[in-house]
């Protein structure tokens, strides 16, 4: 029987193969196998589609040969296999609204949340030297986020100044994806449209001139996910070949347009305002539809997981919507058909779930790997050196409480470097990830390189 993390090989030639030449008829499969996944990973799973790379050496074959200028010949192909996990309890509680932990800004998020004006007029007279310094513009917004400046206007201003030179000057930050440099359209905290509107133009124009990157997708989309979550969903989906698992990001973007959310609190990210019914527009119903009818485990356990602590959120804010429970119990009977020990509930009395009640948080690889402090390098395999095989082997990684690797999945890469990259990978150690003062556990990717040139 498959391990809860397998890579089967079954509908591997279904997808599409790429030969990567001109002129050529590339192999073709006469055998082809389906996974046995056993009875753990028949029903209740979630399940990636992870892209790999393999090379077909002529005395391996399993295809019919492809050919070139009329010559039997070895192929280089890009497929996809899918990865199931089986979803247990500790799977459930990594889904639902991301949690934003800056651990290289949280002394400059701290300072801002506890200064003064005094304070904050000293840190603009300092930026004013130094511009491109982005922690003293973290401090900023950390202090803006609070709203202890009591004119709102000035205070949509001061904001406004700040998100814009970052989405300008620094769209890659994963400071642009935290509450901090979100600007509500409509509802409350702090709404400001023609902030929004401004702030819209430029993310687009980033999009415009770098539609291959990744962290700009990313970065307007989630800007754009409460105003207008249909091109949120457009940009995520965009950027799906460098992010595998682009569910864990629609489902919450269906989810919070579902519910109508029209505003988030700007320091947690939490709803804090929506229509006093969930709406009727073409995107909402069809993210309601798509939610309850789905069988991709991984989009349906976001969504309910972000419906439900929505709920919560905006039960305390006094601003739940008509409609909830139904939609809710609706998602709810739909997971426990896939997995019927889920402990979801659609109670919205209970306590909107604090940070220091994670257990496991996902962290951008660029911010984890800030805290690697043991690395070690992978032996390039002989095989592919003497085949000229390159490239990036990624994995999804969770690190314990401890900073040691729990677990690996890979993502995508070539199959002759993926067992030296997790042999290697298996041995990396982290500083331990706190979240106000306590260890958690973080869902991170990481990307092994191998380059011929080394």
């Amino acid at each position: 029987m498959p391990s809860k993390n397998t890579l089967g090989l079954g509908a591997l030639f279904a997808a599409l193969i790429l030969a990567r030449a001109q002129d050529v008829t590339p192999p073709a499969p006469i055998h082809q196998v389906e996974p046995e996944w056993g009875a753990e990973l028949s029903k209740g799973y979630l399940e990636d589609r992870t892209q790999v790379e393999m090379i077909m050496a002529l005395p391996q074959w399993r295809f019919r040969p492809g050919k070139k200028d009329g010559h039997a010949a070895a192929f280089s192909v890009s497929i996809k296999v899918p990865v199931r996990r089986a979803i247990d309890p500790d799977i459930e509680r990594s889904f639902g609204l991301h949690r934003f932990v800056l651990s290289r800004e949280a002394d400059a998020i701290k300072a801002g949340a506890e200064m003064d004006a005094a304070g904050a007029a000293q840190v603009q007279q300092s930026l004013a030297v130094d511009p491109k310094n982005i922690n003293l513009r973290t401090t900023l917004l950390a202090y803006y986020a609070n709203a202890k400046m009591p004119n709102k206007e000035e205070l949509r201003k001061a904001r406004l100044e700040q998100i814009a030179w970052l989405v300008q000057n620094a769209p890659e930050s994963h400071l642009m994806t935290s509450p901090l440099s979100q600007i509500n359209a409509q509802g409350d905290p702090l709404p400001d449209p023609s902030g929004y509107a401004q702030v819209r133009e430029l993310w687009l124009q980033q999009v415009s001139s770098n539609p291959d990157n990744a962290g700009i997708l990313a970065g307007a989309a989630d800007f754009l996910k409460i105003a207008d979550p249909e091109k949120a969903v457009e940009l995520r989906i965009a950027a799906e070949n460098k992010n595998p698992n682009v569910a864990s990001w629609v489902g919450e973007y269906y989810a919070l347009a579902a519910l109508g959310v029209t505003g988030l609190n700007l320091q947690r990210g939490l709803p804090a305002s929506a229509t006093d019914k969930m709406p009727e527009t073409p995107f909402a119903q069809r993210a309601r539809s798509t939610l309850t009818s789905t069988n991709d485990a991984s989009l349906l356990m976001v969504g309910l997981a972000t419906v439900t602590i929505a709920g919560k959120s905006l039960a305390k804010a006094g601003h739940l919507p008509a409609g909830y429970a139904e939609f809710c119990d609706a998602l709810l009977n739909k997971a426990k058909q896939l997995q019927p020990a889920i402990t979801t509930s659609c109670d919205t009395t209970g306590p909107v779930p604090e940070n220091n009640a994670l257990t496991r948080i996902r962290v951008g690889s660029d911010m984890q790997a800030a805290s690697l402090i043991r690395k070690v390098q992978p032996a390039y395999p002989a095989e592919a050196k003497s085949r000229h095989i390159q490239g990036t082997v990624q994995f999804t990684a969770i690190i314990d409480k401890e900073g040691k690797i729990a677990t690996l999945t890979l993502n995508e890469g070539a199959l002759a470097l993926y067992e030296s990259a997790r042999d290697a990978v298996r041995q990396w150690l982290y500083i331990p990830t706190l979240v106000d003062g306590r260890p958690v556990e973080v869902v991170t990717q990481i990307d092994v390189n191998f380059n011929l040139t080394r």
